[in-house]
């Protein structure tokens, strides 16, 4: 998840990583583990790298997902790759957000734009005050009530932890999920089990097979996949909704014929998990 060379070691492995050869001004948009990996990795060749990044700490949503039941360990991403920046001699600016104009005032020689996603409700859920985001949920913007239904339209671990950490705190949590089972996606990664032990524990309800249509107040409507038959929880105080992100990319488009060398990675590219971020850094980075 954290080397880029990993089945390409031949290429990309250590002692592969060739000197530029007409060192640049780099500046780097974003501190999550794609502009961490690519302002590393760009320095590592020679170029003068400056990353700015909009909060007071690095490391993006990693630094969320760390705060779920069982992904603490996920923080060491993060702190590995803080150690390679400071190595590698990147310049590092917390709490600056970055606009085209300040960026474009730089005069940079290459951008590199790694914004990451934004979350998103599925349409036929948004706008409820009762529906929150995973995200909102982690950053403790609200709090929820005592009944929660999480609706999972990923199958992986935004879904089944957030519904583990709630239970954890005695909310009842009841997961609908269209899948065939709930967590479906922590199957390849070998966590299924362990998962649904400790949500049986908690006393997690799961709902597969099903899709939500629409929140109206505590009335939450459904419909079952295969039989066509509506579904309706009620008295659901707070709904949470795991939805695929979306990519925060307007600074790449506001940039874009503005720069001659601008790139976007990680989220900012396209939504994926952190060791598809981790590669769009290096790769960029290795090629400048």
């Amino acid at each position: 998840m954290q080397n880029p060379a990993v089945g390409q070691e031949k290429t990309r492995g250590e002692g592969c990583l060739k000197p530029a050869p007409l060192p640049r001004l780099v500046l780097v948009a974003g501190g999550g583990p794609a502009g961490l990996a690519a302002a590393k990795t760009a320095a590592l060749r020679g170029h003068r790298v400056i990353l700015w990044e909009k909060e007071h700490v690095l490391g993006g949503q990693v630094r969320l997902a760390a705060r779920l039941p069982g992904r603490a360990e996920f923080l060491e991403i993060v702190r590995n790759l803080e150690n390679g920046l400071e190595k590698a001699g990147v310049e590092l600016k917390l709490g600056c957000a970055a606009c085209p104009d300040r960026i474009l005032a730089e005069k940079p020689d290459a951008v590199i734009i790694a914004t990451g996603s934004r979350p998103q409700h599925p349409p036929a859920l948004g706008g409820g005050d009762n529906v929150y985001y995973v995200r909102q949920v982690l950053e403790e913007e609200f709090e929820l009530g005592p009944n929660v239904l999480v609706v999972d339209l990923q199958g992986f671990y935004q879904a089944a932890g957030i519904a583990e950490l709630l239970a954890s705190r005695g909310n009842r949590v009841e997961i609908a999920s269209p899948n065939l089972y709930v967590g479906q996606g922590l199957g390849p990664t070998l966590d299924l089990e362990m998962w649904l032990r400790r949500a049986h524990r908690l006393g997690i309800i799961m709902t597969p097979n099903v899709s939500v249509l629409g929140v109206e107040g505590s009335t939450v409507r459904g419909v079952h996949n295969y039989s066509g038959k509506e579904v309706e929880w009620r008295g659901v105080d707070s709904v949470v909704t795991a939805a695929p992100n979306r990519a925060d990319d307007e600074l790449y488009f506001a940039l874009k014929d503005k720069v001659a060398s601008l790139y976007r990675i990680g989220d900012c590219l396209a939504p994926r998990r952190v060791d598809a971020a981790v590669l769009d850094g290096y790769r960029v980075a290795a090629d400048l």
